[in-house]
């Protein structure tokens, strides 16, 4: 035997000696009975249809893992399976007895086993955490206004980009009462919740534990019309339990892992994680600020992975800014994560907010929003203030979510990079705001004037905006005629190919915004065909509410 295979052995043997309770995460070798599936047969149709606009190619990873080896695993050693990650082709496990290590290590398709950590302590934890919920006062401003207008989202509002049709992933601790409380109520009456999943316990419903989720979601998801209004009230949404806030152990990195996956099967635009991970109760398994080098904690290269199948994952830059700590937390690290900081209504720096760079230089957060007495559904279902970069995180997922429903050909690296380049500090990042407060009004004509110029590459006048898109009545037109006053037209087209709108009129040099009436049509896909002089650009227009 070589040198090296007996070290290995050696090292392989040192794990089954010295086995203890605990979680372990068991890797496979292969993915031997699962690579004759189809692509069709693993991912939701909205997902590959965001890894076409992308030019993702479906890869080994994407395939799920082998059901036989997992159940194998189980059967033989009396373990309990904890999560399922086809990324990495691996499990993670729950050990109680010390001898199913040493059943696992034979079997012949098992590559390694490695301990994660041990079980929460019966006692739980003391340790504070950045994603609890902080204590309220009278504010001197109105309800959510100051926290949208600041990044200008009501311009973006206005113009009808709500988010519709995009989906949101939730990960956090919990979403309690979201299925009962009145607050809510609208969000299933329209169906925009569209699934949960509870990666912690297991159990059939999110609906138990903490608010935090909750109040995170609605920043984001409520319409209280004269109340609160949050930055995305029509998107979908998809809750997602990861975090036990009872404990924190290294095991909820797989959790958000796993949730990870799931997002991405089903085809999530957006990943919202108000969590970030340093110190957990069993300190030898802590991160150092070495590890948030941006692509070595287990959620961090989850969330990195995430980004590469096309995702915006954002997550909050941690709350530990007036702490030893300081810095940002995992997976807020990632170079694939947009993170987000958190400034109060005079836009100054919230002192709890945390702070960059990554080990290796790179700037965070990436840009900043209100967190600091900003205005969230609280535990008693009141609109009231609370604190942390858990909420100014969400405000800004759903602001993107709503930006890419005005550009859904952006892809995820775009979208961010438009979003930075809005921000007040681009030119200037530091480690404190990262590149600033951006201004989601300004980002939209940073998108439209970036495929301005490419069509005017193609020898086009230019792109053109349809607000709102999905509709069910009218709906704008807005372009830039850059050249003379030109007679124009608006023809729509349905599936079939049948002309079923045509409106003539005389286009301006300049800004022209122009109503059509569509109350008329049927629900589905139609494309708009704009002649502005002889030169055209198409758009595919979304009208929804009329059954055939």
């Amino acid at each position: 035997m070589s040198r090296i295979a007996s070290l290995i052995s050696f090292l392989f043997l040192a794990i089954v000696v010295n086995a203890q309770q605990g979680y372990y995460s068991i890797s496979f070798k292969d993915k031997a009975c699962s690579e004759t599936l189809s692509a069709s047969d693993f991912l939701s149709q909205k997902a590959l249809n965001r890894r076409a606009k992308s030019n993702i190619n479906i890869s080994w990873d994407d395939y799920p893992l082998c059901n036989n080896y997992v159940a194998e695993v189980i059967k033989n050693s009396g373990v309990e399976l904890k999560n399922k990650l086809k990324w990495t082709n691996e499990i993670t496990i729950a050990v109680t007895n010390d001898n199913s290590i040493s059943k696992i290590k034979s079997l012949p398709f098992v590559k390694s086993i490695q301990f994660i950590c041990k079980f929460p302590s019966p006692n739980r934890s003391t340790i504070s955490k950045d994603k609890l919920e902080e204590g309220s006062f009278t504010p001197d401003y109105g309800k959510s206004k100051t926290q949208l207008e600041m990044i200008s989202m009501n311009d973006l509002q206005r113009k009808g980009f709500l988010g519709k049709g995009m989906l949101i992933a939730v990960f956090d601790a919990g979403f309690r009462r979201v299925d009962t409380m009145q607050n809510f109520q609208s969000l299933w009456k329209n169906k925009q919740i569209v699934g949960q999943r509870d990666f912690v316990g297991n159990l059939d419903s999110v609906f138990y534990g903490s608010n935090h989720g909750m109040s995170v979601l609605s920043t984001m998801a409520i319409n209280l019309d004269g109340e609160m209004i949050g930055s995305a009230p029509s998107a979908n949404y998809y809750l997602m339990l990861t975090e036990d806030s009872k404990s924190e152990t290294l095991i909820e990195e797989y959790n958000w892992a796993e949730a990870a996956e799931l997002a991405d099967s089903i085809g999530a635009d957006v990943i919202n994680s108000s969590l970030g991970y340093t110190v957990f109760d069993d300190t030898t398994t802590s991160h150092t600020y070495a590890d948030l080098d941006g692509n070595t904690t287990v959620i961090t290269r989850a969330a990195n992975r995430a980004f590469e199948k096309g995702i915006l994952v954002v997550n909050s830059a941690g709350n530990s800014g007036n702490r030893p700590w300081y810095y940002i937390g995992a997976p807020a690290d990632g170079y694939g994560v947009f993170s987000i900081g958190a400034v109060d209504g005079s836009e100054s720096l919230a002192d709890f907010s945390s702070h960059g760079p990554t080990s290796k230089g790179v700037t965070k957060p990436d840009v900043c929003a209100m967190g600091s007495k900003v205005f969230v559904v609280n535990a008693k279902s009141e609109v009231d203030v609370s604190f942390g970069t858990s909420f100014s995180g969400p405000i800004i997922a759903g602001s993107a979510a709503c930006l890419w429903q005005s550009h859904p050909e952006l892809t995820n690296k775009e979208l961010m990079d438009i979003i930075r380049k809005s921000a007040h500090l681009y030119k200037t990042p530091n480690n404190d705001y990262g590149y600033g407060i951006p201004n989601f009004n300004e980002a939209l004509n940073i998108a439209y004037e970036s495929h301005f110029a490419e069509d005017n590459d193609k020898g086009l006048i230019g792109d053109f905006l349809i607000y709102p898109n999905p509709t069910n009545n009218d709906t704008k037109i807005e372009f830039v005629n850059e050249k003379e006053t030109a007679n124009s037209t608006i023809e729509i087209y349905n599936s079939s190919g049948s002309l079923v709108i045509l409106n003539n009129f005389l286009s301006r040099q300049g800004h022209n915004y122009i109503n059509v009436d569509c109350s008329g049509l049927l629900a589905g896909v139609y494309i708009v065909r704009l002649n502005i002089g002889g030169s055209i650009s198409r758009k595919n227009l979304v009208i929804i509410g009329k059954e055939k």
